[in-house]
């Protein structure tokens, strides 16, 4: 043994913090630990020799040439305890990154097959809000497309943030957190839920009428519709509800709440707001086009019956 400047020897009084493995001999003590100790032999496999016959042999069969031509990589395990809770989790994930760059030790990195989940939860919000964000504006752009109202559409994105809002509570009241499985379902709730508000929207937008009349209208003339589809769609996934498996037990209950809520505020929240403070009436054209063919219709009518009439008066006179 030496002291930390490698050369001068340590002495048998030494203290063992202050006593290092002189640095040429360092690989034959390495070699010879892991060749004849049960914890050596254990770690063997995690240290790779530069030689490519120490990864073919044992390595008490390297000769000591191949043994200093050092290591060309080398894994520590560690036990990683981990504190409750997807935050805590995160921030010892990147503490321990950080102190293995603040070591120093050229391309070394802490691992874990846990990390792949922490990496999740890391990103996993402001994720869920850029693609929550997203679907919500194409959402916006195709109904404005379609119904061609500025307000309708808004009340129509309205109604689907507040389903997503209500998912969540539930998502809460069932027990169920924030993962990649429930962020998935609550975006394809933005495409479900729009499709109940969207046709009541348009069916009131086009309707003829007090807000009253046009809301009464958009229900009898599609409400059937819009409840037959919700109800087909609860169908479809009420066989889920029986299951042990995650996704399939939380995809029924995102989507129990997706047809609930939605039915909820396209066949009651909506028409109420639209009845109250919906937009104008649109004129699709085709009224238009009827009153045009009526206008030109009369003066032709008004002038044949003139001419009826007098050719009746004629032969009045005729007679007399």
């Amino acid at each position: 043994m030496v002291t930390s400047d490698g050369a001068t020897p340590a002495g048998a009084g030494a203290a063992l913090g202050a006593s290092y493995l002189p640095p040429a001999r360092f690989y034959d003590y390495l070699a010879e630990y892991l060749s004849s100790t049960t914890n050596g032999e254990r770690l063997s496999p995690s240290i790779k020799w530069r030689a490519q016959r120490c990864a073919e042999v044992r390595v008490s069969d390297c000769s000591p040439s191949e043994h200093h031509q050092g290591l060309a990589a080398s894994q520590l395990t560690t036990y990683l305890v981990l504190p409750p809770g997807a935050d805590g989790q995160v921030k010892r994930m990147r503490g321990l990154r950080d102190s293995v760059a603040k070591a120093e030790l050229g391309d070394t990195y802490a691992y874990s097959y846990v990390f792949v989940f922490f990496e999740q939860f890391a990103i996993i919000i402001r994720e869920a809000i850029v693609n929550l964000g997203l679907a919500g504006l194409a959402c916006f752009c195709l109904v404005l497309l379609t119904v061609s109202n500025f307000i309708a559409a808004f009340y129509v994105l309205l109604m689907v943030v507040m389903v997503d809002v209500d998912i969540l509570g539930l998502m809460w009241l069932s027990g169920l957190t924030i993962d990649s499985v429930t962020i998935i379902n609550l975006v394809l709730a933005i495409g479900l839920v729009v499709d109940y508000s969207a046709h009541i929207a348009h069916s009131f937008v086009v309707a003829k009428g007090t807000r009253q009349e046009r809301a009464d209208h958009a229900l009898s003339f599609t409400g059937s519709a819009v409840f037959h589809g919700a109800m087909s769609t609860f169908v479809a996934v009420v066989v889920m509800s029986a299951s042990t498996s995650y996704v399939f037990r939380v995809f029924f209950i995102q989507f129990f709440g997706i047809c609930i809520f939605g039915m909820a505020h396209g066949l009651v929240f909506l028409p109420v707001l639209l009845s109250l403070v919906g937009p104008g009436e649109i004129n699709v054209g085709a009224p238009a086009v009827k009153e045009a063919a009526v206008q030109e219709a009369q003066p032709a009518a008004a002038a044949k019956g003139g001419v009826a009439m007098g050719s009746v008066a004629s032969e009045v006179v005729n007679e007399a």
